[in-house]
């Protein structure tokens, strides 16, 4: 009896593909908004700049994932504050990460 090794099609790996790709949806996106002193930032993913330095901000945090504040640009430095979802508060940054 011979092992040999299994045959997969070129129309399934494409098929696999396409799968994957269509599946995937908005990779690394937050859903829902990210509101810095009024402004919307719509289903917001890696480092927000929210201005020149670390100022205070009014975050409503209104995705379905926590955001982490930074005194720094680049999401850089020192870490001020972290939201939750749906958390609301003033705190001081000038960059936001979220994951």
């Amino acid at each position: 009896m011979s092992r040999g090794v299994p045959v997969v099609s070129g129309t399934l790996l494409a098929a696999l593909a396409v799968a994957t790709v269509l599946g995937a949806g908005p990779a690394g996106a937050a859903r829902g908004g990210l509101v810095v002193d009024g402004t919307v930032h719509h289903n917001p993913s890696g480092c927000v700049e929210v201005g020149g330095g670390a100022r205070t901000l009014k975050l409503e945090n209104h995705t379905d994932v926590p955001v982490t504040v930074f005194y720094g640009r680049g999401c850089r430095g020192e870490v001020t504050a972290t939201l939750a979802s749906r958390e609301v508060r003033t705190v001081t940054g000038a960059s936001i990460q979220v994951p």
